[in-house]
């Protein structure tokens, strides 16, 4: 049996961020290596889209692929709302300090929705999901391992860009030294992992009420 709403709200959600994908502006430095995938932003909005392509499948109900796709659904939902909060925390902080320290002189400026699509309707869309199935979901060691990894990850291809490019993804990484953008990188995961543990925390409440089937 097919979960109508779940199966079109996620829908909903993954056909925006797909077309988010084909209308993301060219500049000098997104046309250079690493492409569009320099930036954290994108790099969450992909695993995002995997994660809500993970949700279409497991709402369909029928068969072993749905189950498959349910488990997975169930096991990157929580870390990709913690990314995503991550992520517009530090873009909203550091933009509206000052826009310099997003953006270089020669990128465009992005238009109003497209600002919004990509810096918080991701998270606001993944809080909606996670708080519908808050009962079935718990926090695990697992997840906390695979975001730490991921964000060593980014962290080194970060540098990894630097070093094929000659300039850093975002603006505010070249006014750092080394040990400074380490501590940056350090206290990024740290926050993460506070946004992890806070979401399961608020949203305790929805664990006494009526279990929600996984979908």
């Amino acid at each position: 049996m097919v979960s109508i709403v779940p199966l079109l709200y996620r829908s909903a959600g993954l056909a925006f961020f797909a077309y988010i994908f084909t209308v993301l502006p060219s500049t000098p430095e997104s046309r250079s290596f690493g492409w569009h995938f320099q930036y954290l932003t994108i790099v969450g909005l992909a695993l995002t889209m995997v994660t809500t392509a993970l949700g279409v499948g497991s709402a369909l109900r029928s068969g072993t692929m749905t189950v498959l796709c349910s488990k997975g659904w169930q096991f990157m939902l929580p870390m990709t709302l913690a990314a995503e909060t991550v992520i517009a925390l530090l873009y909203w902080a550091l933009t509206l300090t000052s826009q310099d320290l997003m953006f270089y002189p020669d990128e465009l400026v992005i238009p109003a929705w497209l600002d919004f699509g990509l810096h918080l309707f991701p998270a606001v869309f993944q809080l909606v999901s996670f708080v519908r199935v808050r009962p079935a979901l718990s926090p695990s060691k697992r997840q906390v391992y695979c975001m730490l990894v991921v964000g060593v990850l980014y962290g080194a291809w970060m540098h990894f860009v630097h070093h094929m490019n000659g300039f850093w993804p975002y603006p505010f990484l070249a006014l750092m030294s080394d040990m400074q953008r380490y501590g940056f990188v350090g206290f990024a995961l740290g926050l993460l992992l506070s946004v992890y543990a806070t979401i399961f925390y608020v949203t305790s409440w929805r664990v006494h009420m009526p279990k929600a089937k996984p979908q």
